[in-house]
């Protein structure tokens, strides 16, 4: 990689780390603002454009980790969109500082886009165990994470760990 294009990702991963509140309080909700409808709304957006980003770059680096790499069409596949939403998606990513599209050639993750994923990863882990440890049955509670992980905060996930951790206790 060119020093330009390397100076390039890390200006655009700084970024990425920055707009989706990544690094020490990357899971904390933004609290609203006041009571008005757009305030909440705007809470939402914020909710809805890290989940994306967060299951984008978790299937990649998953497609990377189990199959050595990550193709734009079967990250489509993956989502259940078409060609075109993930390469779109995929460019919102990359503008964002996660991934690097090449035309022809797999999608890569970016240091911040590794950071993102593994962060998704492991909360989702802790959010499907702790599920489990409350008598989910296991194929539920993979599904019931999948959705709820991305909307909580990260002290909600930490209490889960302690909990599961303590044996139930809430001591």
């Amino acid at each position: 990689m060119s020093r330009e294009k390397a100076k390039v990702t890390q200006n655009r991963e700084k970024k990425a780390d920055s707009s989706l509140g990544v690094g020490r309080t990357s899971h904390l909700v933004r609290p609203l603002r006041g009571s008005a409808p757009a305030d909440r709304f705007d809470t939402l957006r914020l909710q809805h454009a890290r989940e994306m980003a967060e299951d984008y770059t978790e299937l990649v680096l998953s497609l990377i980790d189990d199959e050595g790499e990550a193709r734009v069409g079967r990250i489509a596949a993956e989502h259940g969109v078409s060609h075109v939403t993930a390469v779109r998606t995929l460019q919102r990513l990359e503008k964002d500082g996660y991934v690097i599209l090449a035309r022809h050639q797999p999608v890569c993750l970016t240091a911040a886009g590794r950071r993102l994923a593994n962060r998704a990863r492991k909360r989702h882990e802790i959010v499907r165990d702790f599920l489990i440890f409350l008598g989910v049955p296991a194929r539920i509670a993979e599904l019931d994470a999948e959705g709820a992980e991305h909307h909580m905060s990260a002290i909600t996930v930490r209490k889960m760990k302690e909990f599961m951790k303590l044996g139930g206790s809430n001591d």
